[in-house]
């Protein structure tokens, strides 16, 4: 299973599309998209909204796998930052 969002970008009306695979997940998500090549900040919040994980990727790339074997099972939110401070938003469950 895939999920693919995007978000419209206010200042340049620039689609910034991505897909995460699988999810449900076990141990690992997968994040591909054009988000990817503007240098974003991905996080990983709980329910409660605290940060549970982060990772800047400086690299130019178009897919990235995260390990996320170590969460307990439940909802998270995935939330993708760009360099120019637009956010998309997901939620992820891991089980």
């Amino acid at each position: 299973d895939e999920l693919g969002f995007g978000v419209i970008g206010l200042e340049e009306n620039q689609t910034t599309d991505f897909i995460v695979y699988p999810n449900p997940f076990s141990n690992r998500i997968t994040i591909e998209g054009a988000v990817l090549s503007m240098h974003p900040t991905i996080y990983i919040t709980d329910l409660q909204g605290r940060k549970i994980y982060e990772l800047s990727i400086e690299n130019q790339i178009n897919k990235f796998t995260i390990d996320l074997s170590e969460f307990a099972n439940g909802l998270y939110h995935l939330n993708i930052q760009d360099n120019k401070g637009n956010i998309v938003k997901t939620n992820i469950i891991k089980n």
